[in-house]
């Protein structure tokens, strides 16, 4: 390695080993590996490598090699992933596509801060290794991004804060070489030079450091809120039994005094007042005890407590629930889904204020194929619909003079396992389909 071509030959090296690596990272989180022992993977892997780097000795300087290049990448999607073949072809051509634009957006910015042309940039080795290392760099952090994007578990406000994230060890790398050789040509002084450089990256080692002991923290303080969430639905459920448990104790107690009233009531033929004695006894019976409607404690808590609540609104809740006993889902994000649209249903049947019209709701949730459906319908006053465009948007307004939330925090949690909601509004009903895989 005492030559310049020699030098390039090895970054260049390492540099498509490294696409190589990401290309494989790229693909095994948006695409189904095949059938194949990891030892085998590894092995087609280490195979494909190889060949690539042994072309790239002989054709590096050769339009040649662009086409090699392609050929490695689709071979890495072919090879080692199963599914759609034309899918399979799309995504390397995508990687290769964010590949090349990777490299050349690093060139362009290091060609612009040192005051290079392009064609110059590559006879300089540390701007050359720069080139290299900063591309793959920007083509890790395009890949992760896109990989967040199909699976839509990106925001647009994540994206803006990795972006600014990531552009503080760029620009800092920058600094570093301009400090670096303006000390060290002006001054003549490569210690300084040395010890300017070693401040920036300290610098730049510190963020970091506090980032990920902030980012630790907030972790932390999202489970004890949610945890204190769980707590808080448990302890509300338990609360629930024990007013349950009192009110059938309590009607054990006067059922000495029911019997006394119907044998009276029987002795005079009152046929009439018995009817209505049995039927208010029996409403407070049905009041009274909890229904074990799924086998889901968190499903039943929130069930049992929103019927309840409804029936008091005289609104008749309809319910068929085919789950397992234990589901694939945080019990915190179950029940925002389930407590939300309940809430929303209950809240559109009482802005109905249609006399004639019985007010229902029809909830409906089954488990079928590794996905969790849940279909909530009720009766609505289309007129107290509000639309924006073709979407439809909350009607309830907070004390803040904010709307939504509700819905809100539902796509949040959808977002996170992929899930999807579609509202409808069919004559006089409103109609909500949640489907989530659970796989």
């Amino acid at each position: 390695m005492n030559n310049w071509y020699d030098y390039t030959i090895l970054v260049a090296i390492l540099s498509n080993v490294s696409a190589i690596i990401i290309c494989y990272y790229f693909l095994s989180n948006i695409l189904f590996a095949k059938k194949q022992s990891k030892k085998v993977r590894y092995l087609i892997l280490f195979a494909i490598t190889c060949i690539f780097m042994s072309i790239l000795l002989f054709f590096k300087q050769s339009p040649v090699f662009v086409f090699v290049s392609m050929g490695t990448f689709l071979s890495i999607g072919l090879l080692l992933f199963q599914g759609n073949v034309l899918m399979r072809i799309l995504y390397s051509i995508f990687f290769v596509a964010f590949g090349g634009l990777a490299e050349t957006i690093t060139g362009i910015i290091v060609a612009l801060t040192f005051s290079f042309s392009l064609n110059e940039l590559y006879q300089y080795p540390i701007y050359y290794t720069l080139v290299a290392v900063g591309s793959k760099v920007v083509l890790f952090v395009f890949i992760k991004f896109a990989i967040r994007i199909i699976r839509k578990q990106i925001q647009f406000s994540s994206l803006l804060e990795s972006i600014a994230l990531f552009s503080i060890p760029f620009v800092s790398l920058i600094v570093c070489l301009n400090v670096y050789f303006m000390v060290v040509k002006v001054q003549g002084s490569e210690l300084i030079g040395i010890i300017s450089v070693g401040a920036l990256l300290y610098i730049n080692i510190m963020i970091f450091a506090i980032l990920k002991v902030l980012d630790h923290e907030s972790n932390k303080t999202l489970e004890y809120k949610n945890a204190n969430i769980q707590l808080e639905l448990e302890q509300k459920h338990y609360k629930e039994i024990l007013e349950k448990n009192y009110e059938v104790r309590g009607l054990w107690h006067d059922m000495n005094n029911h019997v006394i009233t119907m044998q009276y009531l029987i002795k005079n033929h009152a046929c009439d007042e018995i009817n209505e004695y049995l039927r208010q006894l029996h409403d407070v019976l049905q009041n009274a005890v909890d229904h074990n409607l799924s086998g889901n404690n968190v499903v039943d808590a929130l069930l049992n407590y929103k019927i309840k609540f409804a029936s008091n609104k005289n609104i008749n809740i309809v319910h068929y629930i085919a789950i397992p006993e234990k589901l694939k889902m945080n019990s915190i994000d179950l029940s925002i889904i389930l407590g939300n649209i309940l809430d929303n249903a209950i809240e559109g049947c009482l802005r109905d204020s249609r006399d004639d019209e019985d007010k229902i709701i029809k909830f409906n949730m089954y488990y079928k194929k590794e996905s969790l459906l849940i279909d909530v319908e009720n009766t609505v006053d289309e007129k107290t619909i509000k639309k924006s465009g073709n979407k439809l948007v909350s009607s309830k307004i907070s004390k803040h003079n904010k709307s939504g939330y509700g819905i809100s925090n539902v796509k949040q949690v959808l977002d996170n396992y992929g899930g999807n909601m579609v509202t409808q509004i069919l004559d006089d009903r409103f109609k909500c389909t949640i489907l989530i895989p659970l796989d």
